[in-house]
């Protein structure tokens, strides 16, 4: 969960901005009990889904698709994204966007820091502490629902 998985959460959160009503969760322990794979479900205030799965052991494809009753949206890497398409109802592409290219996908990171030092920021705009600590204590009621604990828990 808090290696790979916070991929997929963040992908589903930078989408859908509605309180979680519900999370049902599942993993795979290593004997450490640390989690090695989940699947996740979260059930948001609106009635919208988002279905995670992660895995430290297994080689995914990475894709995030966002599903509507227009059509859906394919981004093809959800860590480092290098294309996302757009198709309609009949699965038709309709847009195909380009993104920059980018080494890990890290460098939005690094620009969002370096800018917020640069201003005597505590905190990124992008992605603030508020935010971060959200984040935070959803994985901790993901791993709650996976009974996966750490030592002093």
């Amino acid at each position: 969960m808090l290696d790979v998985g916070i991929y997929t959460l963040n992908f589903a959160l930078s989408f859908l901005k509605d309180e979680i009503k519900n999370i049902i969760a599942t993993c795979k322990k290593m004997p450490s009990g640390v989690d090695e794979s989940n699947g996740i479900i979260l059930e948001f205030q609106k009635g919208a889904f988002a279905f995670l799965n992660s895995s430290v052991a297994a080689i995914s494809d990475r894709k995030g698709v966002i599903n509507g009753t227009k059509g859906y949206i394919c981004v093809d890497n959800i860590n480092n994204p290098n294309s996302i398409k757009a198709y309609d109802k009949e699965r038709k592409l309709i847009k195909d966007c380009l993104v920059p290219s980018q080494i890990n996908g890290f460098e939005y990171e690094f620009e969002a820091c370096f800018k917020a030092l640069e201003l005597n920021k505590i905190e990124c705009d992008e992605m603030n502490h508020e935010e971060i600590l959200k984040m935070m204590n959803l994985m901790d009621r993901v791993r709650e629902k996976m009974g996966v604990k750490f030592i002093g828990e």
